[in-house]
C-alpha cells in the first residue's frame, strides 16, 4: 500500500508542483482527478508525447500515479448513455496506460 494524496486538494498545482509537494511531505503517490480543470494536465487531450513525459516525471520524482479517477456514470437509465460512458471509460484506460497511472 502507498500513502497518496488526491490532486483535488491542490487543484492549482502543476504536475511538477504536485510531485515536489508529495516528495516534501513523504507521500508515495498521487491520485489524479481529470475533468475538474486542475492544473496537473493529466487529461484526455494530452498528446502522446505529453503522456510519456508525465509518466517519466512521476518515475523520476519517485511517486506513483496510483489512481486515475474520472467521472464515469453507469447508473444512467438510457442504454445509449451507458454505452457513451463505457466509451469514455475506455479512453481513460488508455490515458492511464500511457501515463503508467495505476501500475
Amino acid at each position: 500500500m502507498k500513502v497518496a494524496f488526491m490532486s483535488s486538494v491542490c487543484p492549482a498545482m502543476t504536475l511538477a508542483e504536485l510531485i515536489a509537494a508529495g516528495q516534501k511531505h513523504g507521500y508515495e503517490g498521487i491520485e489524479f482527478r481529470p475533468e475538474w480543470d486542475q492544473k496537473h494536465g493529466i487529461e484526455l487531450a494530452m498528446s502522446p508525447a505529453d503522456r510519456k513525459d508525465a509518466a517519466q516525471m512521476l518515475a523520476d520524482g519517485g511517486l506513483a500515479g496510483c489512481c486515475l479517477s474520472p467521472g464515469v456514470w453507469f447508473s444512467k437509465e438510457e442504454e445509449g448513455a451507458r454505452d457513451e460512458e463505457l466509451a469514455k471509460l475506455l479512453t481513460f484506460i488508455d490515458l492511464a496506460a500511457d501515463t503508467k497511472i495505476g501500475r
